[in-house]
């Protein structure tokens, strides 16, 4: 029965460029599955369909694997659907999981993904909101970390005189090294950590009650830290980035909202709340 398939099949087939011909008829039947009858034109069309560019082969060893492959996929979905026709739970559990899947890629595209890549959308929600998002009183810090035993006292005037003379931290770490002669592997000995921080955010930084300046040498679990306080910064917007992570979250519960709204104004619904109240009680 295969025999008037492989007869009408070309190497264009191999280029993805073969069609079933017009004057095919092909109506012999091929298996038959409960109420679905395949026949020879079904098996020709399922060829034209998934052909792909590929390394020519011998044409009724190629029909013959693409019917196989068909066939097979047809029985499953035949086992597939006699299965939830014969076991009624299977089949509520199965609509549920495809209901489930359905609402995610819904949900997907108009909220989650949308609150994504709607980089406009998300820009005018957080200028509409910007009030919404902003830091606290922040300390502009820079935190210098010792983790071998030097002496501080002689750490914390060569911080004071890279301060006076506007040097950067990375210049001040440099003034370090040399003072105490560490020619390799600073960070094994000192590094620093710069932030603007709310309070509650860094422990050493707090400690020094954000008086501006250098502070005193400040131990914590047995490690020494020296801290300057550039300046307090007063209460003011976050910008987009700085607040991103939030506002994509927030913006998500607005087309969410503005989502179910549209389906309420057009869609009808009704809600069981004999079920409903099942599930919440």
């Amino acid at each position: 029965k295969l025999d008037a398939v492989i007869k009408i099949i070309t190497d264009s087939v191999f280029v993805k460029n073969w069609q079933v011909p017009e004057s095919f008829e092909g109506k012999e039947t091929i298996f038959t599955i409960g109420d679905l009858t395949f026949t020879q034109k079904d098996l020709a069309k399922g060829i034209e369909k998934i052909q792909q560019n590929q390394t020519p082969e011998y044409i009724p060893t190629y029909v013959n694997n693409i019917y196989r492959k068909i066939a097979d996929e047809k029985v499953l979905n035949f086992a597939d659907m006699k299965l939830e026709t014969k076991h009624h739970d299977l089949k509520v559990t199965i609509d549920e999981f495809r209901d489930g899947i359905l609402i995610f890629s819904i949900t997907d595209k108009f909220v989650w993904n949308k609150s994504i890549n709607d980089s406009v959308g998300l820009s005018n929600f957080f200028d509409k909101n910007r009030n919404n998002y902003m830091w606290k009183d922040r300390a502009d810090a820079t935190v210098f970390n010792f983790y071998k035993d030097i002496d501080l006292k002689k750490a914390k005037k060569v911080i004071q005189k890279g301060i006076k003379k506007k040097k950067t931290n990375e210049e001040i770490i440099e003034m370090l090294a040399k003072k105490f002669k560490i020619k390799e592997k600073t960070i094994e000995y000192f590094d620093f950590k710069w932030g603007k921080y709310e309070r509650g955010e860094n422990k050493i930084v707090d400690m020094t009650n954000w008086i501006l300046g250098i502070s005193e040498p400040i131990q914590i679990e047995k490690r020494n830290h020296i801290v300057i306080v550039h300046q307090q910064l007063t209460p003011t917007n976050k910008t987009l980035s700085e607040a991103k992570g939030i506002v994509t979250s927030d913006y998500q519960e607005y087309l969410e909202a503005e989502w179910i709204k549209y389906l309420r104004a057009n869609y009808t619904f009704s809600v069981n709340h004999n079920v409903l109240n099942s599930i919440t009680n």
